[in-house]
């Protein structure tokens, strides 16, 4: 549904997931976070970036309990920057700061400090940086 560009079709059957996961095998299910991070994504995609975000910080702490239970810290990283991108859309800068530091810490100590996946997000950290005019410790990261 969501392919074919029929959104609202595609956000109700993904909150109808969400609510049968959650109800049936609970909320920490990766089903359910499945289901949840769709539902996010087409929140964000029909431009209802309040509802996204507020989707993506339910899933946040499920994500971050999966990755204590074996799940991939990459999950959760990816969820950030999900978090952190609409931060940007809908202009609160300051709280996709706080996030995208968030998202480079893990990665760092997943990755070390010389992998590809922690550079773009350093320069993710430092494009966000320079676009609030703090472009000494923009530079510094870069």
């Amino acid at each position: 549904l969501e392919i074919e560009g029929r959104l609202p079709e595609a956000e109700k059957a993904y909150q109808d997931s969400v609510r049968f996961y959650a109800k049936s095998l609970g909320e920490s299910h990766p089903d359910h976070c499945q289901s949840l991070e769709c539902l996010a994504g087409a929140y964000r995609a029909q431009g209802r970036l309040s509802d996204a975000a507020a989707a993506y910080q339910k899933l946040l702490p499920l994500k971050e309990e999966m990755s204590t239970l074996g799940g991939t810290l990459g999950d959760v990283t990816t969820t950030l920057n999900n978090l952190a991108s609409v931060f940007v859309q809908l202009g609160d800068l300051r709280a996709a700061e706080v996030v995208y530091r968030k998202t480079v810490r893990i990665r760092e100590h997943q990755y070390g400090h010389s992998h590809a996946t922690v550079a773009r997000s350093i320069e993710m950290l430092a494009n966000l940086l320079s676009e609030l005019g703090d472009v000494q410790d923009a530079a510094f990261l870069l």
